[in-house]
């Protein structure tokens, strides 16, 4: 592991099919509903110039990709591989004492060098309802998201937000699934969930729908974000089935060495100190209904929502339209907007 770290040769041959499978992919994505969704929606709230608007999976643009050189990977590992930029966590039946004197061995090579600071402005949030439709000719479904800002994990109350997410969209048996798929049979499944990054996340309720359901889809979409700070805000029953559920699951987190390494990785990453993990528990077992009211009051704004729209366009735009949940805009694949429809 040391020797891939410290020594990396990136192959130009490697590098080459690599370069070829990262644009073969990214094609793929523009060609699937959600995943292209996906790829979307970050340019949409954060705005272009932001390094948090690039697709959430990674992969990039075919005109930047394309344009990658073997010196950029030799460049990038040099800038960002320092052992002052590193965090190492290690899971498994080792003890402190057998594992510091390899790592003393193994990574004594590894130096500290000055590492570039990155600037992450706080994007504005939208006072304005979007409704972004992206035509897909012949989709078999529609592809609808809602979004809007998030928190950083590591603001308080997040561990509220989280639970009350499972009771509106974040499990199987949340609001926003029943309604959709079991109650109606307009999807496969249905939610919402966070897509977190340091500083500002994204809160995502999706929903891939029946072609003639999309405007249907949309209405009860609306109704589930509205009546969660209105006419029908969780319940105590909701509260409390969820909460015992949750604090049941968390043996779970611990019980393989991927878990605990997973559960350890995202608490550094998010800023949570190192304590978050024995705390999770008491956190949960202490909410308050009121607190997960709170939350939702937090989090559901319906009046700032971005709406992203994939589907058969001819088929889809007018009841779009009618709804006039936003201004429409007409976007291509790569998010760019068709100035003249």
């Amino acid at each position: 592991m040391t020797d891939v770290m410290l020594n990396p040769s990136f192959p130009q041959s490697n590098f080459e099919r690599v370069q070829k499978e990262q644009i073969i992919g990214i094609g793929q994505e523009k060609a699937n509903p959600q995943s292209l969704s996906s790829r979307i929606i970050p340019g949409l709230l954060y705005g272009k110039g932001s390094p948090l608007s690039n697709p959430m999976s990674g992969s990039g643009y075919e005109n930047t990709v394309s344009k990658i050189k073997r010196e950029d990977l030799v460049s990038c590992h040099d800038t960002w591989m320092g052992v002052n930029n590193a965090t190492m966590v290690v899971a498994g039946d080792v003890t402190e004492a057998e594992l510091k004197p390899m790592l003393e061995k193994y990574l004594a090579s590894w130096k500290s060098h000055v590492v570039p600071k990155k600037i992450v402005t706080k994007a504005p949030t939208s006072t304005v309802p979007t409704v972004y439709l992206i035509d897909m000719p012949d989709a078999d479904q529609t592809m609808i998201s809602a979004v809007e800002l998030s928190p950083a994990p590591s603001a308080p109350g997040n561990d509220a937000m989280r639970l009350m997410n499972t009771m509106l969209g974040g499990s199987f048996l949340s609001r926003i699934n029943q309604n959709l798929r079991e109650d109606k049979h307009w999807s496969y499944g249905a939610g919402s969930y966070f897509f977190d990054t340091k500083n500002q996340g994204l809160f995502i309720t999706f929903a891939p729908v029946q072609t003639d359901k999309t405007k249907e889809s949309l209405v009860e979409l609306m109704k589930e974000l509205k009546q969660v700070n209105g006419a029908k805000p969780i319940t105590e029953d909701e509260f409390r089935k969820e909460q015992n559920a949750t604090l049941l699951e968390i043996p779970g987190r611990w019980e393989t060495n991927s878990n605990i390494r997973g559960t350890i990785q995202g608490t550094l990453l998010y800023d949570k100190g190192l304590d978050y993990p024995g705390k999770y528990a008491s956190i949960i077992k202490n909410l308050t209904l009121n607190d997960i009211k709170a939350a939702a009051a937090s989090l559901v704004k319906p009046e700032h929502l971005t709406w992203v729209v994939i589907g058969d366009r001819k088929k889809i735009e007018a009841g779009v339209r009618e709804l006039k949940i936003g201004n429409v805009k007409i976007l291509d694949a790569d998010g760019k907007e068709i100035v003249k429809p």
